[in-house]
């Protein structure tokens, strides 16, 4: 899923402000909801990580492409290596270029997953000061 996706539903998760105790069925209600919103975040947090890891086997497979075309680059005629420029300068290029990339929707990720954190601790919190 998208970064901007997952900012999305915690935006709306965050809000665990309308608690209500002033009957026991409404203070019922309540608990549902916030055990409901503590399910979700544990499940963001689980997808946020799957996400992290597809990212890296994705920048993985990206590296092995680059060196397959920079291997048949070196295989190819003198001539084309000439147009073309230094294999290790390109293979060097690429690598940073997907390297980049893979650090930046990572260091998203990893912020979403500080948020989703946050979000959890102050939902124990709440459920701790609203049930005393």
């Amino acid at each position: 899923m998208d970064p901007g996706e997952y900012r999305k539903i915690l935006h709306e998760i965050s809000e665990f402000g309308d608690i209500d105790t002033s009957t026991v069925s409404s203070t019922r209600r309540s608990i549902v909801k916030l055990n409901e919103k503590r399910e979700e975040l544990l499940r963001i947090k689980k997808s946020i990580k799957r996400d992290i890891r597809g990212v890296e086997r994705q920048y993985l497979e990206s590296m092995a492409e680059v060196r397959d075309e920079v291997n048949s680059m070196r295989d190819s005629s003198k001539l084309r290596r000439l147009l073309s420029g230094s294999p290790a300068a390109a293979q060097a290029r690429a690598i940073r270029q997907i390297r980049n990339n893979r650090d930046a929707l990572i260091e998203s990720y990893r912020e979403l997953l500080e948020y989703t954190e946050d979000l959890m601790v102050e939902l124990y919190e709440s459920i701790r000061s609203f049930l005393g």
